[in-house]
């Protein structure tokens, strides 16, 4: 039983491996243990022997002959095992330092915040990938970013760019009475609720597009609150918030997220966190090095937030979750 990633290492090496951050993604991995947890493959029928081998991040194996010949390689290439997406995207934006979040707002949003031990929300708001013993990475994926702005596009404002629908929404001020309840696909962390929808409340006839516009923009900057607080509730306070995705074209987005966060914001140098993340690791395997004593990632332009506007998106997000538990009781 392999994820693609692992099936892609196996054709290649041979090797049935897979890393610790994957194996959490299962649901199956003790990571308080490092070892498949009994109790849940015996109820799930599972036999130890169809699971993969978790190995460390960094571990290697030989590039066989077969897949060096299809892919016009070396044989005996070093191949890395590396991760998955959320904690490599920590990594690539903040290193292994603790302190510094990463958020990241593509078709969804996510919020990780880098950790030296393992912490277990109990709420249950949030996940903790373990990447090594001694680096974990606590966080939580939306499920409503970019895509919302998708749909505002395509229904309120058919046939502008999406450039123009947020040049709209931000050519007005939020108004605190008109609030957009952001769910237009359920939601996972922090609520992990696929029965929850979204709802405009407030709209009245003085409102036009633009209106609606900033009310959707401000209602996932909302979602951001919440799920920020959630993972500082785990991991604490961060001092600095990297950012990534396509969002960071907008300096204005940019700017709405960051006082939502209410944490100074920049985004990372490489900007292509994920796949940092990744050579980090793999550079710290071919040369037979600690990942932690790589290289810390750097930082290009940065925004701080504005408090007034940080205390007024808090506002909105406790409206959110008011109306949320009126319109959809738990």
């Amino acid at each position: 039983m392999l994820g693609v990633k692992d099936e892609v290492f196996r054709r290649w090496t041979g090797r049935c491996w897979t890393d610790p951050m994957t194996a959490a993604a299962t649901g199956l991995f003790d990571s308080e243990r490092w070892e498949w947890d009994a109790a849940l493959t015996d109820r799930l029928q599972v036999d130890a022997e169809m699971l993969p081998a978790v190995r460390a991040a960094t571990d290697q194996a030989p590039l066989g002959a077969g897949a060096a010949d299809r892919l016009g390689l070396p044989g005996g290439l070093p191949v890395v095992l590396g991760g998955m997406d959320g904690p490599l995207t920590q990594i690539g934006a903040a290193g292994f330092e603790s302190g510094i979040a990463s958020c990241t707002i593509g078709t969804s949003i996510a919020y990780r915040a880098g950790l030296g031990h393992r912490a277990v929300d109990p709420s249950r708001r949030v996940w903790c990938y373990p990447v090594t013993p001694d680096r974990w990475v606590a966080g939580g994926a939306g499920s409503n970013g970019g895509n919302v702005l998708t749909w505002l596009q395509g229904t309120w404002a058919a046939g502008s760019s999406l450039a123009g629908t947020l040049a709209a929404g931000f050519s007005v001020p939020a108004d605190p009475e008109l609030v957009f309840v952001p769910y237009l696909h359920g939601e996972r962390a922090p609520v992990w609720r696929s029965d929850l929808r979204a709802a405009l409340v407030g709209l009245a006839a003085h409102h036009g597009p633009a209106d609606v516009a900033r009310a959707t923009l401000t209602g996932v900057a909302a979602a951001a609150v919440e799920l920020a607080d959630a993972v500082t509730a785990v991991a604490g306070p961060a001092g600095e918030v990297r950012l990534s995705g396509g969002f960071v074209q907008e300096p204005r987005w940019v700017q709405l997220l960051t006082d939502a966060v209410g944490r100074r914001t920049a985004l990372p140098d490489p900007a292509t966190a994920t796949s940092t993340g990744l050579a980090l690791l793999a550079w710290a395997a071919v040369e037979d090095i600690p990942p932690d004593q790589v290289f810390q990632p750097t930082t290009g332009e940065s925004w701080e937030p504005d408090p007034r506007a940080h205390a007024a998106l808090r506002a909105t997000a406790a409206r959110v979750a008011g109306f949320r538990e009126l319109l959809w009781p738990s």
